[in-house]
């Protein structure tokens, strides 16, 4: 900062009016015009070279408010020289827009003159150019929204931090940097801004920044550009919210595709990165993907999009998880039409067997749907069976399954064979029973509405129970009845000790005991009698070599009791 110093001189002098005959007289007191103290005219340097343009006319207020008189009874004058000021000669003509000679500060001399008596005044002040201060700019702000809001370009920024490069090399000492919204306001160093450091600025706002030196006050202003690109703000989107594909159980064929979308509006001025379970995808940079292949283990696969702008910035962002279900239209389980069909006595039930990417609900009849895959207590006749999709949701569900022409009928399948009535002892159980058949379930009673009863049932002396053979998902409606007798005495599961061997038995069968065998009878799986023989020994071979093969069913009695038992022939 310059320093300025100056000093004020006054000159008083008496001229007295031509009437008197009188040029001047010396050290004569003059008391009006009255000579006032003015305050230099100190103005800021535009361009810093000394030189600045004043208006001196501006000093004829404080000049003629310190008259005794109106202001039309004085004229007033300024010089550049105290001779001229103090002759009258050359006076500055350019009182509105005078530039000064001398940098920095100059002497202006001024000259109050009644224009009655003639009597003047001299006095002088200074004109001082003050340096300005300069400010380095305009400064520019270029970031990403990174805020809690990164997508409405408005962010908090530290305005603070362009002080010390704005000011340069000039000691901030000596200066104060102050910030505002608008130029009107930095102009008039009024309303600054409060909060510097955590300034909530605006993609696109200016802020003018206003350099001011403390003791001078003179100013410089420069802006801050501020740009606040807002990220790109992906989300991912189907047509009608959809988020499976359908795929084709058996060939894995996609049979329905799902496209994908960003969400990106204005997608030329991003570029694209689409990632399957954060794995980057090869070539998919487009503001669309098209999922359109499959999975064989079926599984969900997750997708996210990076946006990233084609600015300088290059601001991005990630999308959130989108999720895609593999689902499809269910199959019938191979070598199956889709269905068995299971006859308990009469009560028909259908067991749907399907298989598929999707998760499924059924309905028979165009009936209401259902989560079990059996039906129940199916009517006889014609039946249709559909599987329903359900893994996208009902409305964008993929194909359904629909089975036609499902027939039920009365069940064909016999009931099993084996004796009628048969001896066991204390503690035997319903599988203790011997019978030709497949999937032996047991009942208390021959009505076809009954419970099956549990296989490790102990059997009761005296009772009837009645046995089911299913094949093929279908069980016999007729029932086999087995009459029950208790041998009292014997306490082993065997009503006589027999051992038998080989079984399966190719042709001769060896039975041995501890009691004397008597008599061997072998029923087939319908009940015919196809070998008996006479027996009186503990230890017997029986040639089966004449059966054909299949299973049969012996009787073998002793003397006092009797066994049956279960032999395969090969």
């Amino acid at each position: 900062m310059k320093n300025i110093y100056f000093l004020v001189l006054t000159f008083l002098v008496c001229h007295a009016s031509v009437a008197n005959g009188l040029s001047a007289y010396n050290n004569c007191i003059v008391t009006d015009p009255t000579l006032p103290t003015l305050s230099n005219l100190i103005v800021c340097d535009n361009n810093n070279d000394g030189f600045s343009v004043f208006d001196l006319s501006f000093q004829n207020i404080p000049i003629l408010a310190a008259q005794s008189s109106a202001a039309n009874n004085y004229s007033v004058s300024y010089y550049e020289t105290l001779t001229h000021a103090t002759t009258s000669s050359n006076p500055i003509a350019n009182l509105n827009s005078y530039y000064n000679i001398n940098p920095n500060s100059q002497v202006i001399y001024f000259s109050i003159r009644h224009v009655t008596t003639n009597a003047f005044i001299v006095g002088q002040f200074q004109i001082i150019v003050n340096e300005r201060p300069f400010a380095l700019g305009p400064q520019i702000y270029l970031n990403c929204d990174s805020d809690s809001n990164p997508y409405n370009g408005v962010s908090e920024i530290n305005l603070a931090i362009y002080s010390s490069v704005i000011l340069s090399e000039q000691n901030p000492s000596f200066y104060s940097v102050t910030y505002y919204t608008t130029l009107v306001n930095a102009n008039a160093g009024v309303s600054p801004i409060i909060s510097e450091t955590n300034y909530v600025a605006s993609n696109g706002q200016t802020i003018w920044v206003r350099v001011q030196n403390n003791a001078t006050g003179c100013y410089a202003l420069t802006s801050v550009n501020i740009t606040i690109e807002s990220q790109p703000n992906p989300i991912i989107t189907t047509v009608n919210n959809v988020n499976n594909i359908c795929v084709n159980f058996y060939s894995n064929t996609v049979i329905r595709a799902l496209t994908l979308n960003s969400g990106i509006l204005n997608s030329s001025s991003y570029s694209f990165q689409w990632y399957e379970n954060d794995t980057l995808i090869v070539g998919s940079n487009n503001s669309t993907y098209t999922v359109d292949t499959s999975l064989l283990s079926g599984a969900t696969r997750i997708y996210t999009v990076k946006v990233t702008s084609n600015t300088p910035l290059g601001c991005q962002t990630t999308s959130v998880p989108f999720s895609v279900l593999q689902s499809g239209q269910a199959h019938p389980i191979e070598n199956t039409n889709g269905y068995s069909i299971i006859n308990l006595s009469g009560v028909q039930s259908i067991v749907v067997t399907i298989s598929g990417y999707g998760i499924y609900e059924y309905s028979l009849d165009n009936g209401a749907r259902q989560n079990s895959d059996i039906f129940e207590n199916v009517s006889l006749g014609y039946h249709t069976i559909t599987v329903w999709d359900t893994q996208g949701g009902l409305n964008y569900s993929c194909d359904p399954l629909i089975i036609v022409n499902v027939m039920i009928e009365t069940s064909q399948i016999p009931a099993p064979t084996g004796l009628n009535s048969q001896s066991f002892a204390i503690g035997s159980t319903l599988t203790n029973i011997a019978l030709l058949g497949q999937n032996i379930q047991w009942y208390a009673s021959p009505n076809n509405n009954a419970s099956p009863l549990p296989l490790n049932t102990v059997l009761v002396d005296g009772v009837t129970y009645y046995a089911t053979q299913t094949v093929g998902g279908i069980e016999s409606s007729a029932r086999l009845a087995v009459a029950v007798q208790i041998t009292l005495g014997v306490t082993t599961n065997d009503v006589i000790p027999l051992y038998f061997s080989p079984n399966p038995v190719e042709n001769l069968l060896n039975l041995q005991s501890n009691v004397t065998l008597k008599l061997v009878t072998v029923y087939n799986f319908i009940g015919q009698k196809v070998y008996e023989n006479s027996l009186n020994d503990t230890h017997v071979v029986i040639d089966l070599s004449n059966l054909p093969f299949g299973n049969y069913i012996a009787k073998v009695r002793g003397e006092t009791a009797h066994k049956v038992i279960k032999i395969v022939k090969r």
